[in-house]
């Protein structure tokens, strides 16, 4: 009837208005987060270079760079939730990953668990990252694997094209999809838990089992591709999840040539640019430590003048863009009207790719010495 439907409407405005608010919030936190982990992974790398000699002192810095890294991977995590990381884009062959990660759970998962493969159309293309289609895939599997548990069932796999109209039920645009699909037999959700499926941290596993991100990054994924997940779900009766994503053309990825430089330039200044002292401080350590001339400056208002000054003093110019007094963004229209000297755009967080436009590149927190040094060779 008229009314179920625009009830129905009106939870799935309901829902991705609360999806919208948490990924803002979640992508916020993180950005913070990524500035903490920032100039502690920097502040590490440092004492490890200087303690080199010391083993007792290297295996425990060894503990400490081990869980930067797995907070940083957690960062990551809350990222991709947020629809707010890093975009490797290229066209994939869905079908490819499909074969490879059921190849894996077929190793992994119990005996009693019996795989129905109903793969309709093969040559379909997504204009995606691999790694978060792998993901997508993978952790779907890894739900009905666990619905499934200990009695065991049945999970048939399906990949076909469709072709959605303009008043689809789905919220997407009209055009030409591809619907991949993972249906179980296990034990089901009751809609209050179906409600919170996507929340990140929700979960029903016992404490230690789960982190209760799995489906959330699944969602943040999906939709950052512009595409969409529905999930259909009944106590004790099963879960059927549908991925609709949008087709993308069978182009080949194309591989840029890195340019060859030259690496021993130990004359070659640059100016570093953050409002957070800890992270100006510790990266411009690493960068005189490894041979450049690094000077930084914790305020853009500040540093927009030294560079006026002397616009021929620096070789690159690298710059947080979540600043106050003038953003990244600003204060890289206002270095261009004056001086082409390269610019390195650092953060943590962003909504769109079409927002680098305007710089020479990208370096992402919590970064590396590795990356860092890596990136400004290809300057030099």
């Amino acid at each position: 009837t008229k009314t179920e439907k625009n009830k129905t409407l009106e939870e799935v405005v309901n829902h991705h208005q609360k999806m919208e608010a948490i990924g803002t919030l979640a992508g916020g936190i993180a950005h913070d987060f990524n500035n903490i982990l920032n100039y502690m992974m920097t502040y590490g790398e440092i004492l490890e270079y200087e303690l080199k000699n010391n083993k007792f002192a290297q295996n425990n810095l060894k503990e400490i760079m081990s869980g930067i890294q797995r907070a940083s991977d957690l960062v990551s995590q809350i990222m991709l939730f947020s629809r707010k990381t890093q975009n490797k884009k290229q066209s994939v062959k869905f079908v490819l990953i499909l074969k490879e990660t059921l190849t894996l759970v077929k190793a992994t998962f119990s005996k009693n668990i019996k795989i129905i493969k109903q793969i309709k159309d093969t040559e379909l293309f997504v204009e995606a990252d691999p790694t978060k289609i792998y993901q997508i895939i993978i952790n779907i599997y890894t739900n009905a694997f666990h619905a499934m548990i200990p009695n065991g069932g049945t999970m048939t796999v399906s990949l076909r094209k469709i072709y959605l109209k303009e008043s689809n039920n789905i919220n997407l645009n009209q055009g030409n999809y591809l619907l991949f699909s993972v249906e179980d037999t296990g034990c089901g959700m009751e809609k209050e838990v179906l409600n919170r499926v996507f929340e990140p941290f929700f979960t029903t596993k016992p404490i230690g089992s789960g982190n209760g991100m799995g489906m959330s990054i699944v969602h943040g994924i999906i939709k950052e591709i512009k595409g969409e997940i529905t999930i259909e779900s009944e106590k004790n009766k099963g879960t059927k999840i549908s991925v609709y994503l949008p087709l993308a053309n069978k182009n080949k990825d194309i591989i840029k040539e890195k340019k060859q430089r030259n690496k021993a330039n130990l004359n070659f200044k640059i100016l570093f640019i953050d409002d957070e002292e800890k992270i100006c401080k510790s990266t411009t350590s690493l960068l005189n430590k490894n041979g450049f001339l690094a000077e930084y400056e914790n305020s853009s208002k500040k540093a927009f003048q030294r560079i006026k000054q002397n616009k021929n003093n620096y070789n690159l110019i690298i710059t947080d863009l979540n600043m106050p007094e003038i953003n990244g963004y600003e204060l890289c229209k206002k270095i261009r009207k004056i001086t082409n000297v390269p610019i390195i755009a650092v953060t943590g967080f962003f909504s769109s790719n079409n927002a680098f436009t305007s710089f020479d590149s990208v370096l992402f927190k919590p970064y590396s010495e590795t990356e860092l040094i890596e990136l400004i060779s290809k300057f030099i």
